[in-house]
């Protein structure tokens, strides 16, 4: 994704429920959510919407340090 593309993106309507939980890595973006499977649509939904074919998507699972961390909150 291009800085440009990725303005674009950022810049999608779609992704407002996301943009308080986003990361900006460079060219890319890390969203998160604890409805995956719902967010995996509507980023799929907008990025075919704007033309954009990604060059990587990634789900990534939370590791056994922070799920322990969680518990013992």
């Amino acid at each position: 994704m291009t800085s440009k593309e990725k303005e674009e993106f950022l810049k999608d309507d779609s992704l407002g429920t996301y943009r308080n939980e986003l990361e900006e890595n460079g060219t890319g973006v890390i969203l998160y959510s604890p409805e995956m499977g719902r967010m995996q649509l509507e980023v799929y939904a907008a990025l075919l919407r704007m033309g954009m074919t990604p060059v990587k998507i990634e789900v990534m699972e939370p590791t056994m340090e922070n799920l322990f961390l969680e518990v013992v909150r």
